[in-house]
């Protein structure tokens, strides 16, 4: 019942009145514009390393791996199956390829949120290796909690990639909390990867990298971020000389827009290297 009256409201509310009602609830991201200045972003911003942050995304990865629950994301437990069918097509198009293989670098992955939510669609797959790439709280936790004989935690970029001739680099929600987004690019530019995933990133249509703080809603946890706003041209000419575009893709976020009204929209893309 519950559920109908939500869906109801949401079919008759105005989008600016429905956001105002999640803000109010503390159910709704909310960006705030801000000069463009990590520096001066970061001391007005809680950041992503907080302790309180991985207890809790510890204990929802627990509650998956156990079975209680479907999925994790950003430390909230679903427990009714919503693939992110984007992600899966391009993990088994990598398999394919490469003759039944899945090398992942999964840059930022958390404790493996993207590996558990995805692993129904890959045990077909003969042989998957999934490198998560993280902070070292992460990476410490993750090797004494959930690594296993297909999910493995690691330090950097080179680390993950060191003895791996092939693969797909994936960025699901983080290139954008990144304060060098192109440093990162560039070394996953480097690694033998053939394939990159970029994920649930805020891209706009206008000229200019932009920066915003990301306020997480209370239901979550209290936290707020840096966030790059990335014009989507400009992203592609960072990638351009070494990867070509497979293809764009929605992603469940949507169009946003910051306190001031600058719009953007949360985007995709999925690209391959180009040959040598």
């Amino acid at each position: 019942m519950k559920d109908r009256l939500t869906r109801a409201a949401r079919e008759v509310l105005p989008p600016f009145l429905a956001s105002w009602l999640k803000r109010l609830r503390g159910t709704e991201l909310r960006f705030e514009d801000c000069p463009l200045d990590w520096s001066w972003a970061c001391a007005r911003s809680s950041g992503y390393d907080q302790p309180e942050i991985l207890v809790r995304v510890a204990a929802a990865t627990r509650e998956v791996v156990a079975g209680r629950s479907t999925y994790e994301r950003d430390s909230v437990l679903f427990h009714r199956p919503d693939y992110r069918f984007p992600v899966v097509t391009a993990l088994l198009h990598e398999a394919v390829i490469s003759g039944g293989r899945l090398n992942v670098i999964d840059f930022g992955g958390s404790l493996g949120s993207a590996y558990w939510q995805s692993r129904p669609f890959l045990s077909a797959v003969p042989r998957v290796d999934w490198r998560v790439v993280e902070q070292p709280h992460y990476v410490s936790l993750g090797r004494r909690e959930f690594a296993n004989e297909h999910l493995t935690f690691h330090s950097s970029i080179a680390d993950a990639s060191a003895d791996l001739d092939q693969g797909l680099a994936l960025l699901c929600c983080v290139l954008q909390f990144l304060p060098d987004p192109r440093e990162i690019l560039r070394q996953i530019s480097r690694s033998t990867v053939t394939h990159l995933l970029i994920d649930r990133t805020p891209m706009s249509q206008s000229d200019g990298i932009r920066l915003a703080i990301q306020h997480t809603p209370k239901l979550i946890y209290p936290a707020s971020y840096p966030q790059w706003i990335f014009p989507v041209d400009e992203l592609l000419s960072w990638l351009a000389p070494t990867w070509r575009l497979i293809a764009e893709i929605d992603c469940p976020e949507g169009r946003r827009r910051t306190e001031s009204g600058f719009e953007f929209e949360f985007r995709g893309l999925y690209l391959e290297r180009v040959a040598r």
